[in-house]
C-alpha cells in the first residue's frame, strides 16, 4: 500500500516535466524541419537566389532588346541594324557576300 502510494506521488511528480519534454520536442522538430523551419528557410533562400539571377538575366536580355528596338525606331535609325536584320529574316543574301556551307555528317 506504502509502495502504491509513492509510486502515485513520485508519478505526479514526473508527469509534468515529461509532458513539458514532449511539447518542446515537437516543438523544436518543427522549428528545425518543419514546412516554416531552418532547412526549409534555406531551401526558400536558395530558389530567391536562383530566381534574382535569372531575373538578371532576362533584364539584361530585355535591356538589349529594347536597345535594338529604339535603334529601329524612325527617328534614330540605324542602316546597318536594319540591314542585319532584314538579312536575317528573309534570308536575304549580297551579290558580294561570300556564303560558306557547313557539311553535315550523316
Amino acid at each position: 500500500m506504502i509502495l502504491i502510494r509513492e509510486a502515485r506521488k513520485r508519478g505526479r511528480q514526473i508527469v509534468v516535466p515529461i509532458f513539458a519534454a514532449v511539447i518542446s520536442g515537437y516543438f523544436a522538430f518543427h522549428a528545425v524541419l518543419g514546412d516554416r523551419g531552418i532547412f526549409a528557410y534555406a531551401d526558400l533562400s536558395e530558389e530567391v537566389r536562383e530566381a534574382q539571377l535569372k531575373l538578371a538575366e532576362v533584364q539584361g536580355r530585355r535591356e538589349a532588346l529594347q536597345s535594338d528596338v529604339g535603334r529601329l525606331q524612325r527617328e534614330s535609325l540605324d542602316l546597318n541594324l536594319l540591314e542585319e536584320r532584314v538579312r536575317a529574316v528573309l534570308n536575304y543574301v549580297d551579290d558580294d557576300d561570300l556564303l560558306i556551307q557547313e557539311q553535315t555528317q550523316p
